[in-house]
C-alpha cells in the first residue's frame, strides 16, 4: 500500500504493523478452523468470486484518496 501522507520511516513502520496485524488475525481464525483470505479490486467482483466457497464474506474498503486509485 502507497500512503502519500507520511514520511519514509514512518510509512514502512506502519505497514510493517499492518502486516503483523494481518498474520496475527490469520494465525486466530485458523486455530477456530477459518480461513482469512484478502483480496484486492471491486467488492462487487471479489465477493462474486469468494461467496460460492464461503459461509461468511466480509469486505471493507479503503477511504483515502491513494487507495481509491
Amino acid at each position: 500500500m502507497r500512503y502519500p501522507h507520511i514520511n519514509l520511516s514512518r510509512k514502512n513502520g506502519g505497514e510493517l504493523a499492518a502486516i503483523r496485524g494481518r498474520a496475527k488475525a490469520a494465525r486466530g481464525f485458523r486455530t477456530r478452523g477459518m480461513s482469512l483470505v484478502i483480496r484486492r479490486g471491486w467488492p462487487g467482483e471479489v465477493i462474486i468470486r469468494l461467496a460460492g466457497r464461503a459461509a461468511l464474506v466480509v469486505c471493507d474498503l479503503g477511504y483515502l484518496c491513494s487507495q481509491k486509485a
